[in-house]
């Protein structure tokens, strides 16, 4: 039953704006209004101060979750960038983190700054018991080679560089 919901949850936020920078930064006022709140009613005992502190609250909350709950996804990355202006005025560097950056398809489009994801080493495949999987220093080609005990060289047949190979099995 909470899969379901949480699905359902899932579901619903497709196409949404989601917790960006300055959602984060908005629950700061939210927490100091908070604990201003709870202090100074029990200080001055004013429902002046109360009301005053409770519309503050309320009103950095609902500002969050229309944040959050928005489908203008392009206006809200406008806003973003104009915060991290504001910011970078303050003093604080922008954060190279890509986690940080509000999605779009833009960011996913733009060939110039896409970065594709590093060549890794072939994986070896998990052979049987008469086979050993040796990868290439030069070119780093997966070598198959039959399993024998000792130090042997094999060629490797897509460079022609000597492969030495050492089986203890």
């Amino acid at each position: 039953m909470f899969r379901r919901f949480l699905y359902s949850l899932q579901r619903f936020m497709v196409g949404r704006n989601g917790f960006d920078r300055i959602t984060k930064y908005l629950l700061i006022p939210y927490c100091v209004f908070v604990f201003l709140s709870t202090v100074l009613t029990k200080a001055t005992h004013s429902v002046a101060v109360y009301i005053t502190f409770e519309f503050l609250i309320y009103a950095t909350l609902g500002y969050a979750l229309f944040r959050v709950l928005s489908k203008n996804i392009d206006a809200r990355r406008l806003e973003c960038e104009k915060f991290d202006l504001f910011l970078e005025k303050l003093g604080r560097k922008k954060s190279s983190n890509n986690w940080n950056r509000p999605y779009t398809t833009y960011d996913y489009n733009d060939y110039n700054t896409y970065n594709p994801p590093k060549t890794q080493k072939p994986k070896k495949p998990k052979g049987d018991k008469n086979t050993i999987y040796v990868t290439c220093k030069n070119c780093k080609a997966v070598l198959r080679l039959k399993r024998r005990r000792g130090i042997h060289t094999a060629v490797c047949p897509k460079c022609g560089k000597d492969v030495k190979v050492i089986s203890l099995t």
